[in-house]
C-alpha cells in the first residue's frame, strides 16, 4: 500500500514538471520516472503513512492549481511522450494521465486489501 501512495505522490510531481516543461518548449521529451529504480534503491521504505498522504495532497493541489492557470489552448501543446508508446501527446493527454494514474493505482492499493 505505501509503495502504490508514494509512486502516486511521484507521478503527480512527475507529470506537473512535464507540463511545466510543455508549456515552456515545443514538443520537449521529458525525464522518466525510474518507478522500478525508486522502489529498488528503497527510496520508500522510509515514507511514513500520514507524511504520504499529506504529501499526495499538496501534489494534488499543486497539480491541480497548474493545470488551472495554464492559458486557455495549451492544453493542445506537443510533447513527446515514450510510453507507453513513442508519440508525440499534449499536454491535455498529460492531465488526462494523471487522472488516470490516480484511479489505477487507487484500484489497485483496493485489491490489495
Amino acid at each position: 500500500m505505501l509503495e502504490y501512495g508514494c509512486h502516486v505522490r511521484d507521478v503527480l510531481f512527475n507529470l506537473r514538471d512535464r507540463i511545466i516543461l510543455g508549456a515552456a518548449e515545443d514538443n520537449p521529451t521529458p525525464n522518466r520516472l525510474y518507478p522500478d529504480v525508486r522502489v529498488d534503491l528503497g527510496l520508500y521504505t522510509a515514507d511514513d503513512p500520514q507524511q504520504l498522504a499529506d504529501e499526495i495532497a499538496t501534489a494534488a493541489a499543486l497539480f491541480t492549481r497548474t493545470i488551472d492557470v495554464l492559458p486557455r489552448g495549451y492544453e493542445l501543446r506537443p510533447i513527446f511522450y515514450n510510453w507507453p508508446v513513442a508519440a508525440t501527446r499534449t499536454l491535455g493527454w498529460v492531465a488526462a494521465q494523471a487522472l488516470h494514474e490516480c484511479e489505477h493505482h487507487y484500484s489497485d492499493a483496493q485489491a490489495q486489501t
